[in-house]
């Protein structure tokens, strides 16, 4: 009969025969031989899983850069793409063995062990971290989504306007009570307006596009309701010019009407459907509507009108309402006459003065002008708050997720308390213990949340290009470090709890 060692006795192996001792390690698995163990049919479905996602992601983006795809479908399912990939590779890894031993003894072989107690469960560890990434996806990549309204307060404090974009390089609008006939743009207009000699030098070459105006519900984000009777205005025939406002989608496939898509509000239905022109957000998320849809307008007293999208403005200053042609307008609502809305194209240091100057001038028709910038900034400062939610909501469940890491990390400590034993028996002391078992978890939590903003960022890239450059806002980033902190805390206390049990105890039961 044999003697065991105490090491054997606490590794279980209290045979008497080296050979049955053998047979037992190769059993539990030990290191050589796990290293030496072929690739299971489990695991080459991973690594191939792996690399078609990769090479999926690469395939994207080059449709994306050569124009086969849009940029937002082609980065969004590259990102979601080489997520998965990374997960991948991340389940290869942690079920691989470490060909090397950790020899040194200090603080940083204490957190490396903790790192590679996260390949003991490797089935568990995949999952919390494919859980983090997610989260951590979502949480970044609804960052591309939101507004910056101090853009648009620096466009407004400096003066200045651009074109094209959601402003259309109209600096002021102005919406009056009356109707007003007279055409600003000619002399003979503002002398009829009552503008002396020295305001039609201030007024110099600036220039107003009329709008017919149909008073009705706003069709914007500040409507929490579905409006039933929304506001419809009418440029002016020939305004606004083409190359003035971006369009984001359009019911054409003339190369004119490309050009300038203003000319499908001229179109002619054989059903008698009206062409009218929206913005992309007031028609997805108010009117629940798509470019080619109807919408059926009633009116008091007459037969209700069919209304089809034929285009939707991208992110304009026209999302309180539809944009419709002056003859359309003109015969469906006739009573509605004169000029109420308007837009004034001002020359760069001329809009506080011009702003002063229309109101008093026009106080009796009761016209009221603010800066355009201002307008398109409230409408995203609405869309941030929405955005603000959602990403709050998310970043709640990530810190659930995070939380319930520690579970898991107590569950896992719970489970090892025989190895726990063994290294307590060795010399290792509680905070050592502490230390490899936080290690485990920072691993998982900086893995999951390193693949998930990595994998966004790849998403949202067009939209970090379209800012200039600047990466999601720093509330992202204070969401995300909030999270790892309360995953570091949550960690502590499962294992403080845990190694309150007496582990020497659970290695005398076994």
């Amino acid at each position: 009969m044999m003697p065991a060692s105490p090491r054997g006795l606490l590794a279980g192996v209290w045979t008497r025969s080296a050979k049955e001792r053998g047979r037992l390690a190769r059993m539990r698995g030990s290191n050589s031989a796990r290293a030496r163990r072929p690739r299971s049919r489990r695991g080459l479905q991973v690594e191939v899983a792996a690399v078609a996602f990769f090479l999926l992601g690469g395939t994207l983006l080059a449709g994306a850069a050569g124009g086969r795809l849009s940029e937002a479908a082609g980065f969004f399912g590259a990102g979601v793409s080489i997520l998965v990939s990374l997960l991948c590779l991340q389940s290869i890894l942690l079920h691989r063995t470490p060909s090397s031993a950790l020899k040194a003894a200090s603080a940083s072989t204490l957190w490396r062990l903790g790192f590679r107690q996260a390949s003991d469960r490797p089935g568990r560890s995949v999952l919390c971290i494919a859980l983090i990434a997610s989260a951590t996806f979502i949480i970044v990549a609804v960052d591309a989504f939101r507004r910056d309204p101090t853009v648009f307060g620096q466009v407004a404090s400096s003066q200045q306007t651009f074109s094209p974009s959601g402003m259309g390089g109209f600096a002021l609008m102005g919406e009056s009570l009356l109707p007003i006939f007279q055409n600003w743009n000619t002399r003979e207009g503002r002398d009829a307006l009552g503008f002396s000699e020295q305001d039609s030098r201030a007024w110099g070459e600036s220039s107003v596009v009329r709008f017919r105006l149909r008073p009705g519900e706003n069709t914007s984000c500040l409507n929490l309701f579905q409006p039933r009777k929304p506001r419809i205005v009418a440029p002016e025939r020939g305004q606004p010019a083409e190359g003035l406002f971006a369009f984001k989608e359009m019911l054409t496939s003339d190369d004119s009407e490309k050009r300038n898509p203003w000319r499908l509000l001229d179109r002619v239905f054989s059903d008698g459907a009206v062409p009218v022109i929206g913005d992309a957000n007031s028609l997805q998320y108010v009117l629940h509507l798509k470019v080619g849809e109807d919408w059926l307008l009633e009116r008091d007293g007459r037969e209700a009108v069919k209304l089809r999208v034929v285009a939707a403005l991208a992110d304009s200053l026209f999302q309180r309402e539809l944009l419709m042609s002056e003859e359309n307008f003109k015969h469906l609502f006739p009573e509605q006459q004169g000029y109420r809305f308007f837009l004034f194209d001002v020359p760069v240091g001329r809009v506080s003065e011009l702003s002063q100057l229309l109101e008093d001038r026009m106080a009796d028709e009761g016209l009221d002008v603010s800066l355009t910038a201002n307008l398109l900034a409230g409408f995203h400062r609405v869309e941030n708050t929405y955005l603000s939610t959602f990403q709050f909501l998310g970043g709640l469940g990530l810190l659930l997720g995070t939380l319930g890491l520690g579970v898991v990390l107590l569950r896992n400590v719970l489970e090892r308390r025989r190895d726990l034993g063994v290294l307590r028996a060795m010399g290792y002391t509680p905070r050592h213990l502490a230390t490899i078992a936080a290690g485990e978890n920072v691993f998982l939590l900086l893995s999951g949340t390193a693949i998930g903003a990595a994998s966004a960022l790849l998403a949202i890239l067009p939209a970090i290009a379209s800012r200039g450059w600047r990466l999601p806002s720093s509330s992202t980033g204070w969401l995300l470090t909030s999270v790892l902190l309360a995953g570091m805390a949550a960690s502590l206390l499962a294992t403080r709890i845990a190694l309150r049990t007496p582990l020497l105890e659970a290695l005398r039961s076994e």
